[in-house]
């Protein structure tokens, strides 16, 4: 069985909690990034990924404040993909590790690209350009 590390091709299934208000439904979402690819290392969101094999489960629970500091490189790429506004209120996941692969050499060097490049381009203070 396969374990999050270095530059390995990482798929999670997400499942967003909205606790904060009632009425608001559960989102889901898939999320796929090269772990290990950002600029600065490691982000702490995958240090806490770091040695999950497929199937294990994991939550998180992250104030608002704390999200891009937390996410790093990720944290446009993730709010993307669960359909966040540029600053959601506190982020709250229940997640499992769906797969890890050797990702093709080109896909790590076009998420690098990515997480080096301009950044995500909107003005949400992020840290990322």
């Amino acid at each position: 069985m396969s374990k999050v590390s270095p530059l390995q091709k990482i798929s999670l299934s997400l499942r967003q909690e909205m606790a904060q208000l009632p009425g608001n439904e559960e989102t889901s979402a898939s999320f796929t990034f090269i772990y290990g690819a950002g600029s600065k290392g490691l982000s702490p969101f995958e240090l806490d990924l770091s040695g999950k094999m497929v199937g294990e489960t994991f939550s998180l629970n992250v104030v608002q404040g704390e999200l891009s500091v937390y996410l790093e490189h990720l944290y446009r790429p993730l709010l993307n993909v669960l359909e966040l506004p540029a600053i959601p209120g506190d982020l709250v996941l229940k997640g499992v590790v769906t797969t890890v692969e050797q990702p093709q050499e080109r896909e790590i060097i076009t998420a690098m690209k990515e997480y080096l490049g301009g950044g995500c381009g909107g003005g949400c203070n992020c840290g990322c350009q």
